[in-house]
C-alpha cells in the first residue's frame, strides 16, 4: 500500500489525533466524538466531497508496487 495523496492523509490523521485528544480529556462526549471519527475515516476512504459534484477525488492509498 502506497500513500498517493499525502496532504489529504496528513489532514485526516491530524483530525483523528485532535478528536482523540478531545475524547481523552473529556472535552467532548463519546456521543459527539465517535461520529466525527467515523465521518473522518469514511471521508478519507471514500470519494469525499468531490462525490457530490460527480468528480473523482484522488485516493489516499494506492496499490502496492513491488520492485
Amino acid at each position: 500500500m502506497n500513500i498517493t495523496n499525502l496532504p489529504k492523509a496528513v489532514l485526516l490523521g491530524l483530525a483523528l489525533v485532535c478528536v482523540t485528544i478531545l475524547l481523552a480529556t473529556k472535552s467532548i462526549s463519546q456521543e459527539a466524538g465517535l461520529p466525527i471519527i467515523s465521518a473522518v475515516v469514511f471521508s478519507g476512504l471514500g470519494n469525499g466531497d468531490a462525490g457530490r459534484s460527480g468528480k473523482e477525488s484522488p485516493k489516499i492509498f494506492g496499490p502496492k508496487h513491488d520492485h
